[in-house]
């Protein structure tokens, strides 16, 4: 910063940085460096932790949304959001077997990486969103065939993908 004032060539030179520095100090152009304590510092070291997880989000957030774009390829090729449930896996099957009606649950028969991207994009959702979680309450319980956990927030996902990219 101050080297600017002193040395404006563009040429470095170990001795002409040392004599830069000697100048610097010789005039007092320097500053203490401060460093917090006590609440401060636990402070600082909290602000620090914060950004390294809010980086860790972003990454993980774009390899989520890799993962999903991957397996999806180029979603102008589907006529209907229906088709890419489908294609995850999230279709919706009924258990039954002779007499027995069993539960109605998600197929499963189709790209895991998908489902778990989708998953993953609902995690969040879920927790930051009152009107997801309500959505979310209200699907697991219904009296009249409750819905599988995830598969109503992920069709709302896709579906909201599938018309975003239309228009």
């Amino acid at each position: 910063m101050y080297k600017k004032l002193d040395d404006n060539s563009q040429t470095k030179s170990d001795r002409k940085d040392s004599k830069t520095i000697a100048l610097l100090l010789k005039d007092g152009r320097y500053r203490d460096v401060y460093i917090p304590a006590d609440l401060y510092q636990e402070l600082r070291e909290a602000v620090s932790e914060q950004e390294r997880l809010q980086e860790q989000l972003m990454e993980s957030a774009m390899v989520t949304a890799a993962v999903i774009i991957s397996e999806i390829g180029n979603i102008g090729r589907f006529e209907a959001p229906r088709q890419i449930l489908k294609m995850a896996g999230l279709s919706l099957k009924e258990n039954s077997s002779g007499k027995h009606k069993g539960k109605t649950t998600i197929s499963k028969r189709g790209r895991r990486r998908l489902r778990k991207g989708l998953f993953r994009v609902m995690i969040p959702i879920l927790a930051t969103n009152e009107e997801f979680k309500a959505m979310h309450r209200r699907n697991l319980t219904r009296e009249k065939n409750p819905l599988s956990k995830m598969q109503p927030l992920s069709r709302f996902v896709v579906n909201w993908c599938a018309c975003s990219t239309r228009y």
